[in-house]
């Protein structure tokens, strides 16, 4: 048996388990490749 693994952030590598940890695109919706710190609204929260 293969045990679920959450998703990551492809930025930070930080697991997401809730909701609210997923950035979002511009329109609001979710997105699933990045965290909230990493990512909002569909842009970079630090782009360096």
């Amino acid at each position: 048996m293969v045990a679920s693994q959450s998703p990551v952030c492809q930025s930070c590598a930080m697991p997401m388990t809730k909701p609210g940890e997923f950035s979002t695109y511009s329109d609001g919706s979710q997105h699933d490749e990045y965290c909230t710190y990493c990512m909002q609204k569909g842009e970079f929260t630090a782009p360096d």
